[in-house]
């Protein structure tokens, strides 16, 4: 399986890294995991064929993890795809980006290829072409219930961490969660690889979760970035315990298991 980080940042872009996307490569086939811009050009710079990606996995609405989709159909559509797109979504934002896509004139009818957005499903695992994903929900839009249930549209706030399983290789990628512990339920089986934001939680957090949880490698991306772009954790003492397993994702970084 190979692994390509093609945004790293948290909440805005910074001189060194572009909003949050992650590409996972297997048997021929591709997921993408969030796609938050400028995904469609660093797919494009990296020359991926569109036809490679058969599943895009949204972890939640947050604009950085999906400000990037309706560009991506529009370059999918441009670029003449023609192999079908599933799109794991929270349920709350499927008529919503359903009604963007018709709004931007990307409507079905128009598009070379057959696009499916369908509710994310917890509780089991899901084929997706040579991946099998499993959706874990998390509490990382659970502040914002009090607010939703007022507003003119409430929410139920659904955020998903996932496990994706290729070619015999377990990667869990945690999304945005609000506590480490949330990684507890993906965690349990035996993984290979942990890709893991740390900005919305203390890297504390991380280091006090029993040690048979932990994979032989994590990799961090989404971080509290300096004022150069560079990750504010990645001298934190806390973390030195794990410095032989962890390594911080930069754009364009490939990982290979």
């Amino acid at each position: 399986m190979k692994i390509r980080f093609l945004g790293t940042s948290a909440g805005i872009a910074t001189l060194r890294s572009f909003n949050t996307s992650i590409l996972m490569e297997a048997d021929a086939d591709a997921l993408l995991i969030d796609c938050g811009e400028p995904v469609s050009a660093t797919l494009i710079r990296l020359g991926v064929p569109p036809d490679l990606i058969g599943t895009l996995a949204v972890t939640h609405l947050h604009p950085d993890h999906t400000g990037g989709f309706t560009q991506l159909t529009q370059t999918f559509q441009i670029l003449r795809r023609s192999r079908p797109l599933t799109v794991w979504m929270p349920s709350e934002g499927i008529e919503t980006f359903n009604t963007l896509l018709n709004t931007v004139y990307l409507y079905r009818s128009v598009l070379p290829f057959e696009l499916n957005i369908v509710p994310v499903l917890t509780g089991h695992p899901v084929k997706c072409g040579s991946f099998r994903l499993e959706f874990f929900a998390n509490e990382h839009l659970a502040c914002y219930r009090g607010i939703t249930g007022k507003a003119p549209v409430p929410a139920p706030c659904e955020s998903f961490s996932i496990a994706a399983e290729a070619e015999k290789k377990r990667v869990v990628v945690s999304g945005d969660i609000r506590h480490a512990a949330e990684l507890t339920a993906p965690l349990s089986a035996k993984t290979d690889l942990l890709i893991s934001e740390l900005v919305h939680f203390p890297p504390d957090e991380l280091a006090a979760l029993p040690g048979k949880l932990l994979p032989p490698e994590i990799i961090f991306t989404h971080c509290r970035n300096k004022s150069d772009g560079t990750p504010q954790d990645r001298e934190n003492p806390v973390l030195a315990p794990f410095m032989e397993k962890i390594k911080f994702a930069e754009d364009c970084m490939e990982e290979n298991l």
